[in-house]
């Protein structure tokens, strides 16, 4: 455990002294329906070397549904907002289909497979991309901890690289009370560029309220 710790340490201060940093804002809402079944409402900004210097913003409302044991089905709506080169903001609107399966170790231990299907909805109307997701968590107490990593993949041909994004995330949160968690995140965003791999350090603070 130690030396994989080790590991962690150089690989990211490696990273964080050859890459930008950026501050995101996750604000959350969720409402469980029933065992099965749940209601999600997401707020995120993304900022950029200063938290007055907003570039991206994107509201979603989510519907997840564990019908079969494990495995199970997701909707989104997803609205997006970002800022040009010209100092305009730009929106795009999504409806994002996808499934998810769960695999359960024990009352602590758990790992998550997911992937989302971004469908876009202004026209020319198409899937534009997905995001296969694998996530593990370890819970202790009122402490999560997670590790998951994303891929983004074109579903239209027409950027130049297929697979032209990855996201790290290392979170902690902490359950403070029966319907608010507070968490924080590291992110490491990887861009395939003409010429390499360009990284991005992220700090992320999360709020997400039960009701």
């Amino acid at each position: 455990m130690k030396n994989i710790l080790i590991c962690f340490f150089i690989f990211f201060a490696q990273n964080s002294f050859s890459a930008d940093w950026q501050y995101w804002s996750e604000n959350l809402a969720s409402h469980k329906i029933s065992d099965k079944e749940n209601l999600g409402l997401g707020y995120y900004n993304y900022f950029s070397k200063t938290v007055s210097d907003s570039y991206f913003q994107f509201i979603t409302v989510n519907y997840s549904n564990k019908f079969y044991k494990n495995f199970g089905g997701y909707l989104e709506f997803y609205s997006e907002s970002s800022l040009k080169s010209d100092k305009t903001w730009k929106g795009s609107t999504y409806i994002v289909p996808g499934f998810f399966y769960d695999i359960v170790v024990s009352d602590n231990l758990s790992f998550k497979i997911m992937d989302r299907f971004y469908y876009f909805l202004t026209s020319p109307s198409k899937f534009d991309y997905h995001r296969p997701r694998i996530s593990v968590s370890l819970k202790n107490g009122k402490n999560v901890f997670l590790i998951s990593d994303e891929l983004r993949m074109d579903l239209t041909g027409s950027r130049p690289y297929n697979f032209y994004r990855n996201r790290l995330f290392i979170s902690g949160s902490r359950k403070i009370s029966s319907n608010l968690t507070l968490g924080l995140s590291y992110i490491i965003q990887e861009d395939k560029s003409s010429k390499a791999w360009e990284s991005t350090n992220i700090i992320q603070s999360s709020i997400k309220l039960d009701f």
